[in-house]
């Protein structure tokens, strides 16, 4: 490892001044400013939000493509829309890009959120608690702006993240369970497990990115240390803010984790399935194989 170091070290450039001119955002990571490019304010920070737009096109052609509920159309251009914000935001570190980034989190959460506690109520019902989330993100919105309370918008954006995650993890068990032991009583145990390991998967992979993300900030001098001692592009490995972006990028997990919730409450197990082949390949909700495929494959087999 150590002659792999020393074999490639590239230093950071000075002087550290920046296309984009002064900061004017309420918050800077630990990633120092303009020290790989002129152009670019955390070039680490920036990057790793293509994780967002790659799987987001993968969910949003896999919605579209298999016919799931239009709300997921919306669910992953909000997504989409967090990566993109915060690549302008890590680009700039203004505070219009800021907002580009912070904002989105809130209105895609409260989509999902909406789209969990709405289920099986009735129409009025549906609008009621979309009208909810949205009014909850408008009051969040006017007062984030007004205050600028960087903790507010964290503290906000975590209770709904939160809500909706143990909401769903009720409908799983209160629900979901006795639904699927009724009409399904062979596959019910296997489906369960299925989606409490995806579940959990999802959930622990976004809190080992808020655990990263939080040890980068109390422990950004000794890093800012280490990363100027290793060099790029080893260096880019100790960027804690960078792990937070992709961790939470597969926030993916979860989205789908909502959609294929809704496909077992609404009784379709028959006909979608949740393809997750190992914890290195991206799930997605894909038609079961028809039977006869089915039938043709174990003969081939």
């Amino acid at each position: 490892m150590a002659s792999a170091v020393s074999a490639l070290q590239i230093p950071y450039r000075e002087p550290r001044d920046g296309f984009w001119g002064e900061q004017t955002s309420t918050l800077n990571w630990c990633e120092e400013d303009y020290n790989v490019t002129y152009y670019i304010a955390e070039v680490v920070n920036t990057l790793t939000n293509l994780v967002f737009l790659y799987l987001g096109v993968k969910g949003l052609r896999n919605v579209i493509r298999h016919g799931h509920p239009r709300v997921f159309i919306l669910a992953f251009l909000g997504y989409m829309t967090v990566g993109m914000g915060s690549m302008a935001f890590h680009t700039t570190l203004w505070y219009s890009m800021q907002l580009a980034d912070e904002l989105p989190m809130i209105y895609t959460v409260c989509i999902l959120c909406s789209n969990t506690f709405s289920h099986g109520k009735s129409p009025r019902g549906r609008i009621l608690v979309g009208a909810g989330f949205f009014g909850a993100a408008a009051i969040i919105t006017i007062y984030y702006l007004y205050a600028k309370d960087a903790v507010f918008h964290q503290v906000a954006y975590g209770l709904l993240s939160a809500g909706g995650t143990f909401w769903g993890y009720y409908l799983m068990e209160a629900q979901l369970r006795p639904a699927l032991k009724k009409r399904n009583p062979d596959g019910c145990g296997r489906m369960m497990r299925e989606l409490w390991a995806f579940s959990l998967t999802g959930l622990f992979l976004f809190l080992g990115g808020f655990f990263i993300w939080n040890m980068d900030n109390i422990f950004c001098r000794y890093l800012v240390t280490a990363r100027n001692q290793v060099l790029l592009p080893w260096a880019a490995l100790l960027e804690g803010h960078g792990w937070w972006h992709i961790l939470t990028g597969l926030a993916y997990y979860l989205i789908l984790q909502r959609l294929y919730l809704g496909i077992l409450l609404d009784g379709k197990e028959r006909e979608f399935r949740l393809q997750w082949d190992s914890l290195y390949s991206i799930p997605q909700i894909v038609p079961q194989p028809a039977r006869g495929s089915r039938a043709q494959s174990k003969k081939t087999q």
